[in-house]
């Protein structure tokens, strides 16, 4: 795979429950090419819990689409308070998500893949 091993769990969690979700062909046949794809990491770093690892791409990557949607449905319901809010915690999963793929890359020696995530808002020019 062209991907980084970060990458790759973060894309096969998403590709995860994409499948669960919503579960069409396209969904299962994108999740099966992260399946080998994570096969080939286990395989090659032995020595770490993987399962572990993605269950916590998983459990990021699941809050943030019930957030997501959530800001959505606040958008519709025209609560800007909701919005904010939910806003606030995607964000916050984000970072999570980026600290955890940083410490895999870390734990793999793939330090050139490492990634930093910005508050847009508040990284102006000073």
């Amino acid at each position: 795979m062209e991907k980084s091993v970060a990458e790759l769990l973060d894309t096969y969690s998403i590709s995860k429950l994409k499948a669960e979700r919503i579960g069409t062909p396209q969904t299962k046949v994108k999740l099966a090419k992260y399946e080998a794809g994570l096969e080939e990491i286990k395989n090659k770093y032995p020595q770490y819990d993987w399962n572990f690892i993605v269950q916590m791409f998983i459990d990021a990557n699941s809050l943030i689409w019930k957030y997501e949607a959530a800001i959505r449905q606040g958008t519709i319901d025209d609560d800007p308070f909701v919005v904010h809010s939910r806003t606030i915690l995607v964000r916050e999963f984000n970072s999570l998500r980026v600290a955890l793929g940083n410490l895999v890359s870390i734990l793999v020696g793939e330090t050139d893949e490492l990634n930093v995530k910005k508050d847009h808002l508040s990284q102006g020019s000073k």
